[in-house]
C-alpha cells in the first residue's frame, strides 16, 4: 500500500518558526540540520505510517524542550523529537 504524507500548512509554519529561531540562538548550520532532520522524518513516516507511539498527553506544565500546537478539529499529533546530537 502506498502512503502520502500531508503536511498542513500549519505545521510548515511552526518548522520554519523554530528554524528561524535556531538560525537566531544558534546558528545557520544548526537551522539546516534541524529542517533536514524534519524532511528525513517525514520519509520515514511514508515509509513506516505505523513507527512511534501514539500518546496522549494529559497536560503540558513545561515547554522548555519542546514546542506544542492545538487545533479543536484535531485529537491527535505527531510529535518528531531531537536530542542535541541530532541537530
Amino acid at each position: 500500500m502506498n502512503y502520502r504524507l500531508v503536511v498542513k500548512d500549519r505545521a510548515t509554519q511552526d518548522l520554519r518558526h523554530l528554524g528561524n529561531y535556531i538560525l537566531v540562538n544558534a546558528n545557520a548550520d544548526v537551522a539546516v540540520k534541524f529542517l533536514n532532520a524534519a524532511e528525513v522524518m517525514f520519509a520515514q513516516l511514508v515509509k513506516t505510517p505505523g513507527m512511534g507511539k501514539v500518546t496522549q498527553l494529559e497536560k503540558l506544565t513545561s515547554l522548555s524542550h519542546s514546542h506544542s500546537t492545538t487545533n479543536s478539529s484535531c485529537n491527535s499529533f505527531i510529535s518528531l523529537s531531537f536530542t542535541k546530537n541530532d541537530i
